[in-house]
């Protein structure tokens, strides 16, 4: 999981790792090793109570035999990695030049042995872009600053 990239809401609990490292007083330029340490800490933390919550709910216990496969699943689709799947999935890719990115991840208990899960990405103070529509032809378009992006995602995870 590439938890130091984004906020995540576990259940409620919110887990944002600049939060952490401006708690930290470590600096990122002269301090490099410990921030390491301190990213390496905090992944281990958030991938902990993600697999806490999963396997402790009903769709763990319903999953018991594949409780691994439950946290998998749902740790793939809480990455970038499974927000960019989502993203291709729903359309033309566009890939900003530059600029801002916030991303937002939460996993919830919802109905009984199910899990929702909540995607979402901004993009804000680019000014191109290129637009990725399955052809081989991309070219740099020219936006106003002011553009933004957003995609939102959500989805319900019963157990396999």
């Amino acid at each position: 999981m590439d938890v130091t990239r984004g906020v995540y809401v576990v259940q409620g609990a919110r887990y944002d790792f600049e939060v952490t490292l401006a708690e930290s007083g470590l600096d990122i330029e002269k301090q490099s090793l410990e921030v390491e340490n301190l990213k390496e800490a905090f992944s281990s933390s958030v991938a902990a109570d993600v697999r806490r919550h999963l396997i402790e709910s009903d769709a763990g216990h319903m999953a018991r035999r594949g409780a691994n496969q439950l946290v998998q699943a749902v740790t793939a689709l809480l990455t970038q990695s499974g927000l960019a799947n989502i993203e291709r999935a729903c359309g033309d890719h566009v890939i900003v030049s530059g600029g801002d990115q916030e991303l937002h991840f939460e996993l919830k208990q919802g109905p009984p042995r199910c899990w929702d899960l909540v995607l979402s990405c901004k993009k804000t103070n680019f000014t191109s872009f290129m637009l990725n529509s399955r052809s081989d032809a991309m070219e740099v378009l020219a936006c106003s600053p002011s553009s933004r992006i957003e995609r939102h995602s959500e989805k319900s995870r019963e157990p396999i």
